[in-house]
């Protein structure tokens, strides 16, 4: 796996709990990208819940984490980004 920093507008969040299963909780976020493209995130466990309360629609966010073989982003950090003009 890849490990990546990349900065993304958030257009779209997913959260639900999982059942019988090693993780308890799944967050799916979708993204832009500044040349356009819509990329996939998830996050589980403590940081799915953190983007529960925490994440706001088109807002900007540095994301840490690794590109799985779904080609999908597995998050391991999140820090608001705030662009200054």
């Amino acid at each position: 796996m890849n490990e990546v920093f990349i900065i993304v507008k958030v257009i779209n969040f997913k959260y639900r709990f999982l059942l019988n299963k090693k993780n308890n909780a799944i967050g799916k976020v979708e993204g832009i990208l500044e040349n356009g493209s819509i990329i996939k995130l998830i996050a589980y466990d403590n940081l799915a819940d953190k983007l529960l309360r925490k994440l706001r629609i088109n807002e900007l966010y540095l994301f840490q984490g690794r590109v799985n073989s779904n080609m999908e982003i597995e998050l391991r950090g999140v820090i608001k980004f705030d662009k200054k003009s």
